[in-house]
């Protein structure tokens, strides 16, 4: 699905941008996605298509627990705020409501794009030790709002 040019221009102006700024990039299945570099650092710009599957209240739990866990010092991808303050914005069209988030652009390749002599045992020692941490960290997360409470591990 093409994205209609004037969706793009309204998330682009949320975060201070134009969509000359953006670069279209592989991955987000079926999100938009998008680079851009400001002040020397590398920035991802996801728009999320109307979907049945994906509302604001899951989208911002997700994006205010990226916030805390990166605030924490955790290894994320840290949400950035829109001009307006926002982890989250959205953007109407012809088609519905477009969810829109930007985030630090984390270094490393797509999993996809990975072989699978890549997924070897020091890499799963690594993601282990990467979730461990995040779980660390996540003892302490108290969501904002009350809708944004995560579900508890056996949920």
């Amino acid at each position: 699905m093409s994205l209609d040019p004037r969706v793009l221009k309204a998330a682009a102006q949320r975060y201070g941008l134009q969509p000359a700024q953006l670069s279209s990039v592989e991955g987000g299945h079926f999100t938009h996605v998008f680079e851009y570099r400001l002040g020397g650092q590398d920035f991802i710009l996801r728009l999320t298509p109307p979907n049945p599957d994906v509302d604001l209240v899951s989208m911002g739990s997700m994006l205010e627990w990226l916030a805390f866990l990166g605030e924490q010092g955790g290894p994320v991808a840290r949400p950035v705020r829109s001009q307006a303050g926002k982890l989250i914005e959205t953007v109407g069209s012809l088609d519905g409501v477009y969810i829109a988030g930007a985030f630090e652009k984390a270094p490393g390749v797509l999993a996809e794009n990975m072989t699978l002599a890549d997924w070897d045992d020091a890499l799963f020692q690594l993601l282990g030790k990467t979730l461990g941490g995040c779980h660390r960290i996540a003892r302490d997360y108290q969501p904002a709002r009350p809708e944004f409470r995560r579900p508890e591990w056996d949920q």
